[in-house]
């Protein structure tokens, strides 16, 4: 049961850094792929799609979902998909964004440990 509490921390946590880049990115007036020009602004869902992936694991952590280290796992991949799509265009903002993807597939990949019991005969 650790484990899920510690798997909803890290997601929540990089929930919260993709609201930090949004921010970041606004400030500096250099837009990542996902929210493009402040003069011409991408639609609202591609702009929310950065928070797909986190909103989805955590949605798994309340609802009980049986394979939540695995789906977190699929997350940090779909995370890194939009960190790949910035490099290039915004290199220091790209790289803050896969390091949230690989914050996360690295708490999945420990959660999957904590799913471990031992055999009691």
């Amino acid at each position: 049961m650790g484990w899920r509490v510690v798997l909803a921390l890290a997601w929540a946590g990089v929930f919260l850094g993709f609201s930090v880049t949004w921010k970041a990115s606004r400030d500096i007036g250099l837009s990542t792929w996902w929210l493009g020009p402040l003069g011409e602004p991408r639609p609202v869902y591609v702009t929310v799609l950065p928070f797909a992936a986190p909103s989805v694991v955590l949605a798994g952590v309340l609802g009980g979902v049986r394979h939540l280290p695995w789906l977190g796992l699929v997350a940090a991949a779909a995370t890194a998909a939009v960190g790949v799509g910035d490099i290039g265009r915004v290199n220091d903002l790209a790289i803050v964004e896969l390091a949230l993807a690989a914050g996360g597939a690295a708490v999945s990949l420990a959660a999957l440990a904590g799913r471990l019991r031992p055999v009691r005969a």
